[in-house]
């Protein structure tokens, strides 16, 4: 429970903290970095559920309202399980896909259906634009963060 509690208040607090990047067709979540933390052996269910709440919390202050709540907190529970689910394939491969994977599903749930479906943003522009931001903040700083969770313990 305290590990969910961490995980969730990192993930809301930090993605507020950084607001003005971590909402709109343009945005690099940061924080984005603990999904893939579900991958980790002893970190396992309580990254799935810490990320999905602090999704919750930190999408109550986004300009898109209601739908970002609810798509966007879909999105991370699928993200953060599909890593979940990778910690059957063992080494960097394993960790990569745990990274990759969740890069993939929030750039389809935010760019295509949240900001392009619903809201009109351009289709092409939106995607690549998410698809950046999710491949810094889950593969380039979530793929470094894995490997150094797993030297620690």
């Amino acid at each position: 429970m305290a590990l969910i509690s961490l995980i969730a208040a990192t993930y809301g607090v930090g993605t507020i903290a950084i607001a003005p990047i971590g909402f709109g067709p343009v945005q690099a979540r940061v924080t984005d970095a603990l999904i893939p933390v579900s991958y980790h052996k002893r970190i396992g269910k309580a990254g799935i559920l810490g990320v999905t709440l602090g999704c919750i919390i930190a999408n109550m202050i986004s300009p898109y309202g209601l739908p970002d709540i609810v798509i966007g907190t879909l999105a991370n529970l699928l993200a953060s399980s599909f890593s979940y689910i990778c910690r059957h394939i063992t080494g960097y491969k394993g960790k990569l896909l745990a990274t990759l994977f969740p890069a993939l599903i929030i750039t389809v749930f935010i760019g295509g259906v949240l900001l392009s479906a619903i809201y009109g943003a351009p289709f092409v522009a939106t995607m690549a634009a998410i698809a950046a931001g999710e491949i810094v903040s889950c593969v380039v700083i979530g793929l470094p963060l894995l490997m150094a969770l797993e030297r620690a313990t």
